[in-house]
This record gives structure tokens, sequence and C-alpha cells, in this order.
């Protein structure tokens, strides 16, 4: 089998679990015969040696390739591009999610596994959920191009959002780049071919999160766990040759640092010779800092006996636990802790807390000692039994190293992780469609045909208020899409303004007309289109596939290259919550099955098109719990400058919704939007909002009045308009002139 392993943590990087484990299984699945490709960074963090510094490096049946993802502090190297745009030539860089490196490297990771699958007939990838490294290549296999890429396992290593709320980082948990990235990240767990974690415990927390959205295929599967055969002698600098408890991992509330602290505070009288000893490095929360919690915390003289050095080579870290008195965890929860595992191996003393996968892998009193998280006093009446009763100690010892031998059997490891990748294989060989062309030329080119629209539909192209320019490039471009298409229609939206020459059949209709949709069948699809747009040849095929393929509950947008923006344009997928907040950017092409845009049976107070556009998807969204899928690659040029949700349009959008009974009464925050259900009848008002009726009525009696003859005879005169300018008070009764 040839297996992928994408991961930035990688040796030579620096401490951490997820490089652990991926350098232990891919020896695994090589020492088993397997091809093996690495994916990871380039950093090197000091190292020289070839195999830690070349881009291309093979041994055997491992192969690793090294991409410039970013530096050793995690920055984006200069020039960094982003599908063909520079996200460092856009405003609030600090802030900018395309430029957060998750983004950059996943971006990058897909283009290269692309290359490589290409090149080598990859079978299956395995990638963490941490980082969504996998989100590229996971959104084109959804989007259609499933043949470019082999099926992907995501493995569960702690996603962000759980690291942040355990360790209740309210600023991180708030802050923009890391909520992307975790919409990122969980996008990568539901739409994943696979999911495996390493503890029951962390599946059950995403199952409680997610529910029935993660992958059908899900294993829980423990980490492959490499020791060396021999370590050097703890190094004397730690402790000056006194006791110690070690703590490895990062210094932080997630860890239970300031839990073994407390702890360690209540023991320190009894065992005045005992120091504790933190291997990693601090991860506090912002705007605080362990040195603070100590201080408040341990006395002077209990301070001077915390020892802190950061991150150690492996092989000192891995002499300290052994050489410890006792390996503390004392995480509120923690997924699977690849350090326990090395700690129980090493024949450490473990105590560890109660929640999460390490309690899993202690059992209390035999191989460990399990105490309630949180709780300081326990921890220190468990750290007191195993430094007081020698022959506790020595019997904790000798188990956990048979306890770990049977919880990281490599043989069952290996076969329970083949299992989980030849399942995936066969489904995706009975599952995979037919092989679809993966190479688009990126601009219209003589002789080139557009393949023909999947099913029948509408294509609604908004010309009002458009640049002649602009309007042209969208009809001829359009013209092409649908060229091979007879059973779609294309209908333009026109104002007021000259209207520009459109090809034969194509239909025409003006705000205050009844829109097209309402004529066709509910589940034919519906795309809207600004213009100002010219797409790539066949992105409206993919635009309408991506639509077809996902059916109900979705509906899909394209990503076009813009003239200019002062915003990074791409949004992740679109909910109905992103598309009323302000500052977002609207999409110029969006498609829906028309019985979602039933419900929108005018257009009257949408007066421009970004209110159109973004008034249609968001009642869409509501009335049929859309939530919108981009196609997963750039499709195409748009002319003008992309338009973000302004006040003006968010509010004409919040009151079109209103009208729709599609908005509760009460709902004033947007931050969290409650919805009722959308009519069960289309065309029939809901029944707690009967005004809707009498709103349409209104407006019949209004048109009608409006199109009477005598009215247009005033109209062409010019009687209203003088009217106007001479009686300003008229304007109530006549109104402004404005549509």
């Amino acid at each position: 089998m040839k297996i992928c392993l994408i991961s930035h943590e990688y040796p030579p990087f620096p401490g951490g679990g997820i490089a652990t484990y991926t350098e232990a299984a891919a020896k695994r699945f090589v020492a088993a015969g397997h091809q093996v490709h690495v994916v990871t960074n380039s950093a090197w963090f000091g190292e020289t040696a070839p195999h830690l510094t070349l881009r291309h490096y093979r041994s055997g049946g491992l192969t690793i390739h090294r991409l410039g993802l970013f530096d050793e502090q995690k920055q984006p190297y200069a020039g960094a591009r982003f599908f063909d745009t520079n996200p460092t030539a856009y405003a609030g860089r600090s802030t900018l999610w395309a430029f957060d490196p998750s983004n950059l490297a996943a971006f990058q990771i897909a283009a290269f596994v692309e290359y490589l699958h290409a090149e080598v007939g990859l079978d299956v990838i395995e990638v963490p959920e941490y980082f969504a490294e996998a989100f590229y290549v996971i959104r084109r296999r959804r989007s259609g191009a499933r043949n470019v890429f082999p099926p992907v396992c995501v493995i569960g290593h702690t996603s962000t959002r759980e690291l942040l709320e355990v360790s209740k980082h309210l600023y991180e948990l708030g802050e923009t780049r890391h909520r992307f990235r975790m919409e990122r990240e969980e996008y990568c767990l539901r739409a994943a071919d696979a999911l495996q974690t390493p503890s029951r415990s962390l599946l059950q927390r995403y199952e409680r999160r997610f529910g029935g959205a993660l992958p059908e295929l899900r294993a829980v599967i423990p980490y492959f766990v490499d020791l060396p055969a021999n370590l050097p002698p703890a190094p004397a600098s730690l402790t000056g040759g006194s006791p110690y408890l070690v703590a490895v991992g990062r210094i932080e509330p997630r860890k239970g640092s300031d839990t073994l602290a407390q702890a360690f505070a209540l023991l320190a009288p009894e065992f005045p010779d005992l120091k504790l000893v933190f291997l990693g490095r601090e991860a506090w929360r912002n705007g605080e800092s362990f040195d603070a919690f100590l201080q408040r915390h341990l006395p002077a003289n209990v301070l001077a006996r915390v020892v802190r050095p950061g991150n150690l080579p492996r092989l000192q870290v891995l002499s300290a636990v052994r050489d410890s008195r006792a390996f503390v965890h004392a995480a509120p929860w923690d997924n699977h802790p690849n350090a326990v595992l090395e700690a129980m191996g090493l024949g450490a003393a473990c105590v560890v807390s109660d929640s999460g996968g390490h309690a899993e892998m202690v059992e209390d009193g035999a191989s460990g000692l399990v105490f309630a998280g949180g709780d300081p006093d326990a921890l220190a009446k468990a750290l007191r039994r195993v430094l007081s009763d020698q022959g506790l100690r020595a019997t904790l010892c000798a188990n956990a190293s048979a306890r770990m031998r049977s919880l990281t059997n490599p043989e069952t490891i290996l076969r329970q992780k083949l299992d989980l990748f030849s399942a995936m294989v066969e489904r995706e060989r009975r599952s995979a469609p037919a092989a679809e062309p993966t190479h688009v030329p990126p601009f219209l080119e003589v002789g080139y045909e557009n393949p023909a629209l999947p099913g029948k539909g509408l294509v609604v192209l908004d010309a009002c208020m458009a640049d002649a320019a602009a309007l042209k490039a969208s009809i001829d471009s359009l013209r092409a899409q649908v060229a091979n298409s007879p059973e779609w229609q294309v209908a333009v939206l026109l104002d007021g303004t000259p209207p520009p020459e459109l090809p034969g059949g194509w239909a025409r209709f003006s705000p205050l007309d009844p829109p097209p949709w309402l004529r066709i069948e509910p589940q034919r699809c519906v795309v809207f289109v600004k213009a100002g747009v010219r797409f790539d040849p066949g992105s409206l095929h993919r635009l309408v596939t991506t639509l077809m393929e996902h059916g109900a509950g979705c509906g899909a947008f394209l990503w076009l290259r813009p003239a200019n923006a002062q915003l990074f344009p791409y949004l992740p997928d679109a909910s109905l919550q992103d598309l009323l907040l302000t500052g977002t950017v609207i999409p110029p092409v969006f498609a829906v099955p028309a019985g979602s845009l039933r419900v929108c049976a005018g257009l009257e107070g949408l007066s421009y098109p970004e209110a159109r556009l973004c008034g249609l998807m968001a009642a869409a969204a509501a009335s049929a719990k859309l939530r919108f899928l981009h196609t997963g690659d750039v499709a195409g040029d748009f002319y003008l400058p992309l338009s973000p949700v302004t006040e003006d349009v968010q509010s004409r959008v919040l009151g079109y919704l209103e009208t729709l009974g599609l908005l509760a009464q009460g709902t004033t925050l947007l931050g969290n939007l409650e919805l009722p259900a959308a009519p069960a009848v289309v065309g029939v008002p809901p029944q707690n909002l009967g005004y809707v009726a009498d709103l349409e009525r209104i407006r019949d009696e209004h048109l009608a009045l409006k199109n009477m003859a005598v009215v247009r005879f005033l109209r062409r005169m010019r009687v209203f308009d003088m009217l106007r300018r001479i009686m300003p008070r008229t304007k109530k009764v006549i109104g402004s002139g404005k549509r």
C-alpha cells in the first residue's frame, strides 16, 4: 500500500506528540513493507543531517518531502501565494485568515499532493485534524475532484477549539484567524473519508459536538510508540541530584500545570529535597503568565524548587522521565498524551487525572495512580503515596511498562490501521465517479468547448446599474458557458438604463416583475450572476455539479480573481450568519435549488445588485436551511471591486427576511441567529406573520395603479418630476421617483 502522511510536525520539529507519532507510524508502515511518503515542512531547527534538510530524501520505502511552508517561528516565507494572489498585499495582515500559516500550508500541500498522487498513485492519506493541513485536499475531493486525490483519513490529535476551550484561552477563542482555522479543522473532521482517534474520550467529544455529521468510517486506534533502546543519564543540571517530580508538555492550563504547582506547594514542606520539573515551553493564557501564577500561589522558598528549562532534546526528556520519582499528567482533559505512554514504557511511576485518554491508559493502583482532575489536594495525596511507599512505587513502575506494551502492540495497531485503510480504498472503488478531465485552461481559448451543464436550470444575470464593459464581458462569457446546454434558460435582470444587446432566446425582466425562478420546477438549479463576472471555461459546470452532488441543504458559490479589494475576498463555506455580518464579502456568483428561492416572490426593497445578491442568498439559506459551499478553486475574473456586506445591505436583508417570515421578530443580535422553520407550503405565508399577505396586496394595488394608461401618460410628460421640485411634500404621496 502507498501511504501519504501529512504533518508539518515531524523531526526535527522540537517536541510535540504529533511529530513523535508521525515518525513512529512512518517507520512501522515501512517495516511492514509499505511505501510511505511523508509531506512535511522544511524548517530545520538548527539541524544539519541530510535526512532532515534535503527537499526530497529517500531511504528504502520511506520518502520525505519537505515543502517551504513557513519558518521556525511559523512565519510564511516572503512571496507566499494563495491561489494567484499575495495575501500580504491586503490590509489587516495581522488578522488576515488567508495569511494564517495553516491556510497557506494547506494550499501548498494540496498542490504538491495532487502532483505526488499523479506520479506515484497513492492509496490513502493520513493527516491530523489539528492545523487543517488537508483542508484544500478534502475540499476539492468534496467538490468533484475525487480523481486527483486518494481518500483521506483524519487522525484526531485534538483540534484547536478543544485545546483552547480546555485551557480557557478566551482571547484566542475569539480571535479571527483562530476562528477560521477552527472552521477549517472541523470541516476536515466532518468531510473526511474516515476518522480515527487514539482514545475513546476524544471520539466521544467529537460525537457530542458533531453527531451524525462525522464520517461513517470511525475507529479508535492507539498511537504507535517507539522508545530508544539506550538512553543517556538525565542532565545533572536539571536538579543537581535531588529527587524530582516531572511533567512533560506545554506549560498551560490544558496540561494541568496550575493544579500540579498547587499540589507541589502542599507537598513541599514534607519533602524538603523534592523538586518539580516542567519540561516544555510556556503557553499560558494571553495577557497572563505562569510566573505570575506561581508567585501568587507558591511561597518563595518553594518557588525556588521549581525548575523550567524549556524544550529539551527528546533523549534528554526521556532520560529525565525515567529517573524521576514520579511522572505527573494533571490535565483537566487530554486526548491521548504520547508523553504518558512513553513514561509508562520507561517504567516511571505515573500519576494522572481521571478525565481523558490518559485515564484509559493507566489502571488505578496497578500501573499508576488516578486522581480527580483539577483537585490539588487529591493530586498531593496521590503523590504522597508514591513518594512515601517504596513498595507501591516499585509495583507501579513494574506494571506500567507491561501495560504500555499491551496498549501499543505494533502488530495489533498496524492491523487495525490497515483494516481501516483497506475499507477506505474499497469504499472509494465502489463509489468512485467516472473520471473527469483535471486540466481546465485558465482563460478562454479559441476552439475550447465548454461542457454541457447537467440537468435543466436557469441562469439569472443581474445587469442593473452595470458598467458597460463589465456587462459585455459577462454576456460574452455566459454565452460560451451555456452554448452546449439547450435545457438551460438565461434571464437578464434590467433596470431603466438602455438595455444591452442580448443573444437570441435570452429573456428579460425588471426588479418589479415576478422573478423567473417562480416558473420552473423546485428541483432545478438557479445560478445568479452579478454583471462583471467572466467565467473560466467549465467553471459554471463545476458550480452546478457541486450543487447537484451535495443535493438538499446545499448551495454553491464561486471564487473569482478580483480587480482589487481592501479585504481578502475568499471566505470558507458560507452560512446564513456569514451573509448577515458586516464586512464579509458577498460572492458575485451563487447557485441554489429553485425551490429554495420560491419564498422570494419579489425583489422590492433590494434596490441594487449587492443587496439582491446578499438578500437572495440569505433568503435561500434561511428558507431551506442551506449552507453554501465553494467549488474549491478560482474559477474566473471579476472586473469590479468585490462588495462587502455594508450596514445598508445588512439592514435591507434583515428587513427582507422579516417580510418573508424568515426572521424572528425579536432578533436584534446577529451573533446567534435563531430562525423559525420555513413555511411547509411554498407561497403560503407563515401563520404568525399574516401581515405579509397585506404587504403583497398593497404592492399589487400599487403596481396596478402605476401601470394605468393615464399614470403612464403623466409620467412620460414628467408631471410627477415637476411636482416633486415645486411641492416637495408631494413625495409622500407620489414617491421619491427612485426605484
